[in-house]
């Protein structure tokens, strides 16, 4: 039986080859990564923004609620129900 031993030039090459693919690959995963962990933390962000009550729109609602039955009101007075 008989062994190559020019085999293992050959598999080195390859491997050497390969570093900077795979150096680009885990450069590239963790720059992926971080964008994906700002964007998770703008959307925690927004949500919360979104989520609490804003003064000015709570008021511009219960004024809208005040002048919804002041209309009411009128209506019924005049008769147009």
């Amino acid at each position: 039986m008989l062994i190559k031993s020019h085999s293992w030039p050959e598999h080195y090459q390859a491997f050497a080859a390969s570093l900077p693919h795979h150096a680009f690959l885990l450069n590239h995963l963790t720059t992926t990564q971080k964008q994906v962990s700002d964007a998770r933390i703008s959307l925690l962000e927004a949500k919360e923004a979104l989520s609490s009550k804003r003064a000015d729109l709570v008021q511009l609602w219960s004024r809208g609620q005040m002048l919804e039955e002041m209309i009411t009101i009128l209506d019924e007075m005049y008769g147009y129900v």
